[in-house]
């Protein structure tokens, strides 16, 4: 806990203790492309540790800077309600059909910032 405390205080350097070995995992039984691995980083317990700190020591702060809007990634408020509002958006421009104000719907693929191993 003092080597914590110590780096929270800036008094120790964790440039020694965040090495890591990155292995690759397949994602099918089959792998023939670099794209068919996924690279699992495995970290010192140390440095584990000191990560975990410093990622919940901000904590209190964070409703501050977090729009109310976003619902995705915060704890307490759930991704599939993004699903819903997406569902109730469409039935909404559907009804818009034959009226002048027209809206538009844009879409992102981001399957690869969230890739699965199978």
């Amino acid at each position: 806990m003092d080597l914590c405390q110590d780096v929270l205080n800036g008094y120790k350097d964790v440039a020694c203790l965040n090495d890591s070995l990155v292995i690759l995992i397949p994602k099918t039984k089959d792998p023939n492309d670099m794209t068919n691995f996924r690279p699992i980083s495995l970290c010192m317990v140390i440095y584990k540790t000191i990560s975990k700190v410093l990622a919940n020591h901000p904590k209190e702060a964070l409703p501050f800077f977090i729009s109310q809007n976003q619902s995705a990634f915060v704890l307490g408020r759930m991704i599939y309600n993004n699903i819903i509002i997406t569902d109730e958006l469409m039935h909404y421009l559907q009804s818009l059909k034959n009226s002048p104000n027209k809206g538009f719907v844009v879409k992102l693929d981001m399957s690869k910032a969230y890739d699965c191993v199978e």
